[in-house]
């Protein structure tokens, strides 16, 4: 990328992330580390936000660099999908700061969205409310199943049947009809 002054920088990537190895090392996750590993031994600026069940407040989120990768993560308390306030979202609430704030302290050239599963699912919309380009990964479409529902209740009620078994059951309990069961 070229810097206002013309000259050469290192271009900035912040990918986001339900996990990173070694909490998770399949699907997602492990292609997720493998971008930010890479992108990192280029020389580009990289960091990784990730969701975590042992940061349990968002004071509590953690910062670290792994010896031997080039890469920071960032882990998060987990968030579930939840509809958006009729009002919008909250700009005070503590998810919200801190990714604004991150976003301001990295400054990406380029947010890259492997999946936000267990994370804020405006974040891309923030991302890009604040011109940074977002690109998103999609690996399965029943992946975004829960996140689509979130945001497109009327469309995944008016076609149902593009969504697999396995897909259905987890909408339906997020959509409150049934509770928590085997996939």
């Amino acid at each position: 990328m070229r810097a206002e002054d013309g000259t050469l920088r290192a271009l900035r990537v912040l990918y986001l992330v339900h996990a990173l190895p070694p909490t998770e090392s399949s699907g997602a996750p492990l292609v997720a580390y493998e971008y930010a590993r890479r992108a990192g031994a280029r020389g580009w600026k990289t960091a990784v936000v990730t969701a975590d069940p042992v940061v349990t407040g968002w004071r509590d989120v953690r910062e670290s660099r792994v010896a031997g990768e080039w890469f920071t993560r960032f882990a998060v308390p987990v968030t579930r999908p939840v509809p958006a306030p009729p009002n919008g979202r909250d700009p005070k609430s503590p998810a919200t700061r801190f990714f604004v704030e991150l976003l301001a302290r990295l400054e990406p050239d380029l947010v890259h969205v492997i999946d936000n599963a267990d994370l804020p699912l405006d974040w891309p919309d923030l991302a890009a409310e604040a011109g940074v380009p977002v690109v998103r990964t999609v690996g399965s479409v029943d992946d975004e199943m829960t996140e689509m529902a979130a945001l497109y209740r009327d469309v995944v009620k008016a076609h149902p049947r593009p969504v697999s078994p396995s897909s259905r059951r987890r909408l339906r309990v997020f959509l409150g009809r049934r509770r928590p069961g085997p996939n």
